[in-house]
């Protein structure tokens, strides 16, 4: 798009967020379909053609569903359940078989790990964002930003930015016009990388160390028969941790695979297709690497673990690279950056429609995101540390025979152990700790689903005998709702679930909630979102403000035997209500009855509303 004038209509925005990669363009999604007006801004003049990151994990996929681009990302990529390690030259050591191992069922998911350039999934989120109305200003880059009391004044100028030594080429004469511009908005987001320019300007220290190892990457074009006479045809994923050097080679989409090369002290000098090809060949078991194969976008690059101190500044956020960056140990960079934007979209939405009643709710970003992403940093580092350790011969014979002893009791398809994948997947991570979540009434059992926990994937079925699932409730209208969800072992008539929606109108009028009801068998406890449950004449209809509300009706699968009340651990005539935010984690639970109104105001005490009577 051209520049804007400055001081135009053209030029307002309620959003305008640095940075058009992956991170950028989600959140841009989220706020766009929620009726934010969005301007992205950044200096390529195209969506990125690099792979980068290799895998979109399962709550990456989950929240991204909430804009419709899940079904597609994962037809485009490659589910990944087999990973093939050497830790010697000359063999394969061993085999983890378990990636695609069902979890524990507050950890499930409905999607393995994809094998996907992040390419591709900029390809589809732009596609996306751009359905959704929203404008993107490429070919420009930030330039400062001064806040006023009412939003934000974003210096933009027109850059182009090529890698080094290539040129940019001659913009054409439309976008030429304007050279540089100011957009006006009522908050900014820097997702523009690790170099974060936002980062810079808001005075963010962003501290950590530099690896001493390099990276040489590069995207392998192979031929099916070309990776099946190399044994490549079975395993997505292989790993050679070969004392003072890793190699990686990942299968994404189509034949195009991601391979990696990583060695201490490596001079980029060094690192031409030819050394490349070289160093494959020594690292390589037998039958050695494919021997037809086109390489593209060859590149070496280093590698940091950082974290900034701040999260926000006034009316400034940064999110994914700019806030974090880490080793790509574990494959948690884009995908925690994802979850940055799922956190931060529906709280800056809310804080845009409501300011008042939501002043307090964009803090609880920075609480919540900060130590996850502190956690990812300390596991990837400890991965990277593990597997570059380069000090000792012994480190490596040591690695060998560790990993031979525990396939040697582990049967490989069970591993990775299913706390590992809960957590590298990001099924199980939660923001239980973070103080912006509240569990009222009765004590929660140990053990059981707790506020803050994400709201758990039950498969389930509709009065129509439709497939869908607790995750489903999510998406659709209203936009940036809350699911209230009622837990007992039988329906609420239509009185109990009349009551339990009065108290719930202690909340300000124009917070969006949804309604529906969920009904096990007899012999297991059952759940109902937004007032469900089971008596003669069971509820039908959810009456909220004067209002009738779509009450969806929801039962387990046949072949499910995992209820929400046994995840909660309830006794057998045991009662919650529930609050599930728009990004799928439980903001409330309250044991012990179906009281509205203490879930209101556990609501208003952490920030998603005030009290109507205030």
């Amino acid at each position: 798009l051209p520049l804007p004038a400055k001081g135009s209509d053209a030029a307002t925005f309620d959003v305008v967020v640095a940075g058009a990669g992956p991170v950028g363009l989600f959140l841009g999604c989220l706020l766009q379909q929620s009726g934010v007006r969005v301007a992205l801004v950044g200096p390529h003049l195209h969506p990125g053609t690099a792979s980068k990151a290799a895998v979109t994990m399962p709550r990456s996929l989950e929240v991204m569903d909430l804009v419709g681009v899940s079904p597609e990302l994962a037809t485009l990529g490659r589910e990944l359940r087999y990973i093939r390690l050497s830790l010697s030259r000359g063999s394969w050591d061993g085999e983890l078989r378990g990636i695609g191992r069902q979890l524990e069922p507050a950890s499930r998911s409905p999607y393995n790990p994809v094998t996907l350039g992040q390419n591709y999934v900029e390809m589809v989120l732009n596609k996306r964002f751009l359905e959704l109305g929203g404008s993107i200003f490429r070919a420009a880059r930030f330039k400062g930003y001064r806040e006023t009391e009412s939003g934000v004044d974003v210096d933009v100028e027109r850059f182009v930015y090529v890698r080094p030594p290539a040129t940019p080429p001659p913009l054409p004469a439309h976008l030429s016009q304007v050279q540089e511009t100011t957009l006006r908005a009522s908050y900014l987001v820097g997702c523009d990388g690790k170099q974060s320019a936002v980062r810079q300007a808001m005075g963010v220290e962003f501290p950590g160390k530099q690896y001493d190892q390099t990276f040489f990457l590069a995207d392998a074009i192979i031929e099916e028969d070309d990776a099946k006479k190399a044994g490549f045809d079975k395993h997505q994923f292989n790993s050679m941790i070969l004392g003072t050097e890793l190699v990686l080679w990942v299968h994404l989409q189509s034949t195009v695979w991601r391979t990696y090369y990583c060695c201490k002290d490596l001079d980029p000098s060094q690192c031409t297709e030819e050394f490349l090809r070289n160093k494959w060949k020594e690292c390589f078991p037998a039958p050695g690497p494919p021997e037809k194969f086109i390489l593209k976008d060859v590149n070496p690059f280093s590698v940091s673990c950082r974290l900034v101190d701040k999260y926000r500044k006034g009316r400034c956020f940064l999110a994914g690279d700019a806030a974090h960056c880490h080793s790509p140990a574990g494959g948690q960079g884009m995908n925690t950056g994802l979850q940055d934007a799922a956190n931060l979209g529906w709280k800056l939405s809310m804080a845009l429609s409501d300011p008042s009643s939501c002043a307090d709710l964009l803090d609880s970003y920075e609480k919540e995101r900060r130590p996850i992403a502190a956690r990812v940093l300390s596991t990837t580092d400890a991965i990277f540390s593990a597997v570059s350790n380069q000090t000792s011969p012994a480190i490596a014979v040591i690695r060998k025979y560790f990993l031979r002893f525990v396939t040697s009791v582990v049967s490989p398809d069970y591993l990775p152990p299913s706390f590992l994948r809960g957590q590298f997947f990001g099924t199980s991570l939660t923001y239980a700790s973070s103080a912006t979540s509240r569990n009222a009434g009765d004590a929660p059992p140990r053990g059981s689903l707790v506020a803050g926990d994400r709201f758990p994937y039950l498969p389930s079925r509709s009065d129509g005998e439709a497939q869908l699932s607790s995750l489903s409730l999510l998406a659709g209208e209203p936009l940036n709702a809350f699911v209230v969800v009622v837990v007992g072992h039988v329906f609420p008539t239509q009185e109990e679930l009349d009551g339990t929606l009065s108290g719930l109108q202690q909340l300000r009028a124009g917070l969006p909630l949804k309604f529906c009801t969920y009904a096990a068998p007899s012999k297991f406890p059952l759940w109902c979102c937004a007032g469900s449950g089971d008596a003669p004449r069971p509820a039908q209809t959810a009456s909220y403000r004067g209002s009738t509300y779509p009450l969806v009706r929801l039962k387990p699968c046949p072949q499910e035997k995992t209820t929400l009340a046994e995840l909660l651990k309830l006794p057998r005539h045991g009662k919650a209500v529930l609050a599930v935010r728009p990004d799928g984690y439980i903001a409330v639970i309250h044991r012990g009855a179906w009281d509205g109104g203490a879930v209101a105001k556990a609501l208003c005490e952490i920030g998603v509303s005030r009290s109507s009577s205030d």
